[in-house]
C-alpha cells in the first residue's frame, strides 16, 4: 500500500508544511493462484489454492463477473495497461488492443469500463511518443531502443501503425514511410518463415508484391499454420477473399477439437499458451485464425467454436503473456462486434466453500443486481483449495467468471526450478587511486553485516542456465533507503564497462533494477550493478529473480539479503 508522511514547522505565526506519500511493500514474495468460469449451462465452477506458506496479511481473492464477453474483456485490458516494462512489443500490447476499442466505440458493443476509458487516450498517445522514440536509424523497430532491428517486431509495429490509422489515429507520416521503407527491405532479404508477418503488415498499409506472394505459394507446406494463418490475413487486406477462403479450407482441415471448442496451433507449440515461434502458441495462432474466419464468413459454425476454446483458456485476467493477451483481446473484440450477443435474462448465485456470496440478476444481458467485482479478505479463505462456483436458472447467453487469487509468502520460500538458478553476492567497494588509475578492493558481504550511509556496495547477480533462453528479464528488489549508483561517467568505474552494454536493456526503478536479453545462452552469466544507503536502519532485499518473458511459470528467485545501516 501507501503511507502518507505529513511535516510542519512552526515558528510564531509562520509555518511551512509538506506531505509525502511513500510506497509500503510487503515482507514477502506475490504469488497468484488463477481461475476462470464460462458458464453456458446451469453450473459451474473453478478452483484457486491458497497454500499453508502464504502469509496471513495481504491474501485476497479477487472476482470479476460480467453477462456480456466484451464486458469481461475489461479487466484484460486492464493487465495489459498496468503491465510493469515497456519493451516495443508491450507497448504493442497495450496499444494495439488500445486501437481496436476506440474502432468498437462507436457502437455500443463494447462496453468500457470507466478505469479503462479513462486511460484508453493517454495509452494511444503514450503508445505511439514511446514507439517514435524506440524507431532505430534503419526505420525499424527491435525489442528495445539500443538493440538491433528484428523482422517481426518492424512487422508487429508496422501492422499496428497501419491499424490505428484505419482507426483515424493520427500517425506521424515520416516515422510511417521509414517503417515501410525498412518492412520492403526486410521483406525482400528475408528467409520464408518471417514472410508472412512481413507481409501481413505490408499489404495492411496498401502494398504488395507478387514476388513475395510466389515464394509464400512456392513454400507454403513448409510453413507453420501459425505462419499460414498470417498470410491468409494479407491476401484479406488485398481484398483477394477468393484465394483466401481456398487457402482457409485447406488450413481448417488442420483444426483440432474437443467438445464444442476448436483450436489451431503450430505442430512444435510446447503449450497452450507458449512457443519459441512469433506469435506460435495455440491461444495466438487460434485468435488470428478467428479473425480471417469473420473477415471470410462469420456465420461459419466454426467461429463460435475458436471463440470458446479462447475464452476457456483465459487464465484469471488474461492469457498468461502480454503479446498472446493482445491478440485474443483483439480477436474476441471482433468476434463479439461481428456476431452480437444473445440478450438474455437469468438469475445467478455465486458461492465460495459451499457459502451463498452473492446473488446477480441479468436482464436483456445487462447485469441489474450484484457487484460485478467481489474483494474476499483472507478470513473467509481456507488454507488449501477454494471452491468458486456458479449456478444459474436460465441456459440463455452466458455469465463470465474471473478469480485471481493474490497473496505472499516469506522471502524464504524461494521459487525453484530445474535447470535455471540465479544467486546474489555483495561486496563492500572501496576505490583506490594509484598513477592516476583507479581499482577497487572488493569484500564479501554477510548477510547482517554493518554499513554506513554511502558506502558503495557491487550486487553480483550471477544466472545458471542449463538450455538457451529467449527475451529473459533478471529483476532485483533493492533495501529501502538505497539507491543504484550511476557509474557510466564515474572515472572510479571506468573498468566496469565491460558490464555495461552485453545485455540488451537495463531499467533502474525506484524499488528494483532490471536487466532484459533477447538471448542469453546456456552457461553461468554474470550481471553487475552498484548501490549505497542514504538512510539509517535496519533494511531487507527481497530475493532477485530471472525467468523468460513468455514462459513465466520458469521462474528462479534467489535467497534474500539483510544488512544494518548506522550512522
Amino acid at each position: 500500500g501507501e503511507a502518507l508522511l505529513r511535516l510542519r514547522a512552526l515558528a510564531g505565526d509562520r509555518g511551512d508544511a509538506m506531505e509525502l506519500t511513500i510506497p509500503v511493500f510487503m515482507r514477502g514474495m506475490k504469488r497468484v493462484s488463477q481461475g476462470n468460469i464460462v458458464l453456458r449451462g446451469s453450473e459451474g465452477e473453478t478452483v484457486v489454492s491458497l497454500p499453508e506458506d502464504a502469509m496471513e496479511e495481504g491474501a485476497v481473492l479477487d472476482l470479476s463477473l460480467a453477462p456480456t464477453l466484451t464486458a469481461s474483456l475489461n479487466e484484460s485490458l486492464k493487465e495489459l495497461i498496468d503491465f510493469p516494462y515497456g519493451c516495443v512489443e508491450q507497448t504493442m500490447s497495450r496499444f494495439l488492443p488500445a486501437v481496436q476499442v476506440k474502432k468498437l466505440l462507436g457502437s455500443t458493443k463494447f462496453p468500457l469500463a470507466p478505469e479503462v476509458s479513462e486511460k484508453l487516450e493517454r495509452v494511444l498517445d503514450e503508445g505511439l511518443r514511446r514507439l517514435y522514440d524506440f524507431k532505430h536509424e534503419d526505420g525499424g523497430w527491435g525489442w528495445w531502443k539500443e538493440d538491433a532491428t528484428d523482422p517481426y517486431l518492424t512487422a508487429h509495429v508496422m501492422y499496428g501503425l497501419a491499424l490505428a490509422r484505419k482507426a483515424g489515429v493520427p500517425i506521424r507520416s515520416d516515422s510511417y514511410e521509414r517503417g515501410l521503407q525498412s518492412l520492403s527491405g526486410q521483406i525482400d532479404k528475408e528467409a520464408l518463415e518471417a514472410l508472412p508477418s512481413l507481409y501481413r503488415a505490408f499489404t495492411l498499409a496498401g502494398r504488395s508484391d507478387d514476388v513475395v506472394e510466389k515464394r509464400i505459394k512456392a513454400g507454403w507446406h513448409q510453413l507453420q499454420p501459425s505462419q499460414r494463418v498470417q498470410y491468409l490475413a494479407a491476401l484479406l487486406n488485398r481484398s483477394q477473399k477468393d484465394r483466401a477462403t481456398l487457402l482457409l479450407d485447406e488450413l481448417k482441415k488442420e483444426v483440432r477439437t474437443e467438445g464444442s471448442a476448436a483450436w489451431l496451433q503450430d505442430d512444435d507449440a510446447y503449450s497452450w499458451w507458449y512457443s519459441w515461434r512469433w506469435s506460435g502458441s495455440a491461444v495466438e495462432t487460434t485468435a488470428m485464425l478467428l479473425e480471417s474466419q469473420l473477415a471470410v464468413d462469420a456465420s461459419d459454425p466454426l467461429v463460435s467454436s475458436l471463440a470458446e476454446f479462447l475464452v476457456r483458456k483465459r487464465s484469471g485476467r488474461w492469457w498468461n503473456t502480454t503479446r498472446g493477451t493482445a491478440t485474443v483481446v483483439t480477436a474476441l473484440a471482433n468476434y463479439a462486434a461481428a456476431t452480437g450477443e444473445l440478450d438474455a435474462s437469468y438469475v445467478a448465485r455465486l458461492s465460495l466453500n459451499d457459502r451463498e456470496i452473492g446473488r446477480y440478476v441479468v436482464k436483456n444481458g445487462k447485469l441489474v443486481q450484484g457487484s460485478p467485482s467481489l474483494a474476499i479478505p483472507m478470513s473467509t479463505l481456507k488454507r488449501g483449495d477454494n471452491r468458486v462456483r456458479l449456478d444459474r436458472e436460465g441456459r440463455e447467453g452466458a455469465f463470465y467468471l474471473s478469480a485471481q487469487l493474490g497473496y505472499f509468502v516469506p522471502p524464504e520460500s524461494a521459487d525453484r526450478t530445474p535447470g535455471l538458478a540465479i544467486e546474489r553476492r555483495m561486496y563492500r567497494l572501496t576505490p583506490r587511486q594509484n598513477a592516476g588509475e583507479w581499482r577497487m578492493e572488493y569484500v564479501p558481504l554477510q548477510s547482517g553485516e554493518k554499513l554506513a550511509p554511502g558506502d558503495d556496495v557491487e550486487v553480483r547477480l550471477t544466472v545458471d542456465n542449463k538450455e538457451d533462453m529467449n527475451f529473459v528479464i533478471i529483476e532485483d528488489r533493492l533495501p529501502a533507503g538505497f539507491e543504484v549508483r550511476e557509474t557510466r561517467n564515474d572515472p572510479r568505474f571506468a573498468s566496469y564497462s565491460s558490464y555495461w552494454d552485453w545485455y540488451t536493456h537495463q531499467e533502474r526503478h525506484d524499488e528494483r533494477m532490471a536487466f532484459f536479453l533477447d538471448v542469453l545462452p546456456a552457461g553461468r552469466h554474470e550481471f553487475r550493478y552498484v548501490l549505497y544507503p542514504e538512510l539509517a536502519g535496519d533494511a531487507l532485499a527481497l530475493p532477485a529473480s530471472v525467468w523468460p518473458m513468455y514462459v513465466p511459470s520458469l521462474r528462479a528467485e534467489s535467497g534474500l539479503w539483510q544488512v544494518r545501516v548506522e550512522r
